[in-house]
């Protein structure tokens, strides 16, 4: 999911300056596979990590759907207070 998250945004804005030419440089096999790999090496990692030092509420948003329906609840909870 996040690399194909990864790849429509650089179809997306592959005639903007700023965000290609920072992109070109990052995208190479290493990052790719890191993308791949992530839930087996990494996300173990990160949650021991998070519960180790994390001091308030920490969100796992699975998809880009749950992260705008989380956003809109944090925005419209935010115009009530």
């Amino acid at each position: 999911m996040c690399l194909w998250g990864i790849l429509q945004r650089r179809w997306q804005h592959r005639g903007s300056d700023n965000l290609s030419r920072h992109l070109r440089g990052n995208l190479n096999w290493g990052f790719v596979k890191y993308i791949l790999g992530y839930r087996k090496t990494m996300r173990s990692k990160v949650r021991a990590l998070l519960d180790e030092h994390a001091t308030g509420t920490v969100v796992t948003l699975t998809s880009r759907r749950a992260a705008r329906r989380y956003a809109s609840t944090v925005s419209t909870e935010r115009r009530r207070s």
